[in-house]
């Protein structure tokens, strides 16, 4: 309970910082890019998707069968769900890192 807490209290510590007008616009750009699985598709590099298993945006599962369709790796953060750098911070930050090395060997 205390480490929910904790991370309750960052997240809103760090929140208070933003402004409406910001988030406004966040959200607009959300609401308004485009798909990007053709791009995905065409790339030629090595390409991994890192998921949170609890993501409820994002199924997992349908990010793990988009991965396999994209011949790329694919990665699954079990306790983490859509913010998995604040949920997972930790295992998020070193399977990123993790990852980025192996791509550029």
């Amino acid at each position: 309970q205390k480490t929910c807490k904790r991370q309750i209290d960052k997240m809103i510590q760090e929140t208070s910082i933003l402004n409406t007008n910001g988030i406004a616009v966040a959200l607009a750009g959300m609401r308004e890019r485009k798909e990007h699985a053709k791009t995905v598709q065409d790339l030629t590099c090595k390409t991994t998707y890192i998921a949170g298993k609890l993501d409820p945006v994002l199924d997992s599962r349908q990010v793990k069968i988009e991965a396999q369709n994209n011949k790329a790796q694919y990665i699954e953060l079990e306790n983490a769900g859509h913010m998995s750098h604040w949920e997972s911070n930790e295992k998020a930050t070193t399977t990123l890192l993790k990852t980025l090395q192996i791509n550029t060997l």
